[in-house]
């Protein structure tokens, strides 16, 4: 088995960021296009409608690596169990801020399922 030595974690950070840096502007581009704006409130710290759900790009990065690490390992079932957890967590936390940008959610509503995530 490969492992997660600190050259892999390096190449795995630097493949995501990478990664994400391509797919951040075309989601960016995509919000422009579609109007997917987050209006600026009561809550809000920005003055201007800004372009929202660019957290796509980055876990698309995120998750996209992931998978090629997993599939690279050479024994893939062994790494695939011990990330099966963590990336169903990760998972569950893009969704909630996918579903909180799109509809909104209160902290009631998304701390108890980011806590178990």
């Amino acid at each position: 088995m490969n492992g997660l030595n600190a050259e892999r974690l390096i190449v795995f950070a630097v493949s995501s960021f990478l990664l994400s840096l391509v797919f951040v502007p075309i989601v960016r581009h995509l919000a422009f296009r579609y109007k997917w704006f987050d209006k600026p409130d009561h809550r809000k710290i920005h003055q201007y409608p800004i372009p929202r759900l660019g957290g796509i790009g980055i876990f698309g990065g995120f998750f996209i690596t992931s998978v090629i690490f997993i599939i690279s390992d050479s024994d893939t079932t062994v790494v695939l169990n011990k990330f099966t957890a963590f990336l169903t967590g990760c998972f569950i936390m893009f969704a909630i801020g996918l579903f909180d940008d799109l509809y909104g959610m209160n902290a009631r509503r998304k701390f108890p399922v980011q806590f178990v995530a």
